[in-house]
């Protein structure tokens, strides 16, 4: 099966050193439920029986990340939820374990609706053990992955319909430091802090819009080349520093 642009864009062509699984099927769906029970328990995380409905309904609402051996590091979830419950989520009277397949819609609902929900999970917690010196430069291509698959997944899967909207409603939920540090890199703005509402979890909005996809992928994908200095600049610089030695 051809891989859909977004995550070409990532990795057609290179090297890979993560997978991204699309559309998720019921077994990744439970792989990714124990990586949410580990790093954040079972009473705040969406139920089970939901993330396997989600594919079902929307086929762009989970998409899993895997390492190079098939292990999932984690995922990432972009659906929408019918009106009255995402309101009542929103002001803070509900949470993911009170998601239910039936509060799910389809891509061209969410469409209809104009809003999204978002959650980035990354699990980093063996990437030093095993990364070593590159940890840190691990941690970064593989934060550069989300951004690129989760706004390449909001282009194709919400802005394709030939919809007359311009700009969806984004509201997203903090979850690992990968996923929080997407999430900024995006343009997500804290909206509340998590005091008032019942999970205690920071929430995060963006109106994003179809032309704004397009320049957050231009400079992920293709960032500006710093500007290379000539060699006779190079040189004298070296004669400079020879002659300062003397």
């Amino acid at each position: 099966m051809k891989l859909p642009s977004f995550i070409e864009s990532v990795f057609g062509g290179r090297k890979r050193r993560f997978s991204v699984q699309f559309p998720a099927t019921a077994e990744d769906a439970e792989k990714y439920y124990e990586v949410l029970a580990e790093l954040f328990g079972q009473d705040i995380i969406p139920p089970l029986s939901f993330l396997r409905a989600v594919p079902k309904v929307n086929p762009y609402g989970l998409i899993i990340i895997n390492d190079i051996d098939g292990k999932v590091l984690g995922g990432i979830e972009l659906y929408g939820l019918k009106h009255d419950f995402l309101d009542d989520y929103l002001a803070g009277e509900k949470m993911d374990s009170d998601f239910r397949a039936h509060h799910l819609l389809d891509p061209e609902r969410v469409v209809a609706d104009g809003r999204l929900y978002c959650a980035i999970t990354i699990d980093e917690s063996g990437f030093e053990a095993v990364y070593g010196r590159e940890y840190t430069k691990k941690i970064r291509e593989i934060r550069d992955h989300l951004l690129v698959v989760t706004v390449g997944a909001i282009k194709e899967g919400y802005f394709s319909h030939g919809a007359a909207r311009e700009t969806l409603s984004i509201y997203a939920i903090e979850g690992t430091l990968g996923g929080k540090a997407t999430l900024k890199q995006i343009g997500f703005k804290e909206i509340s802090d998590g005091a008032k509402r019942k999970d205690q979890r920071p929430l995060y909005h963006l109106d994003l819009s179809r032309n704004e996809v397009d320049r957050i992928l231009e400079r992920t994908l293709n960032p500006p080349k710093r500007p290379e200095r000539n060699s006779s600049a190079k040189s004298q610089d070296i004669k400079v520093r020879r002659a300062g030695k003397r």
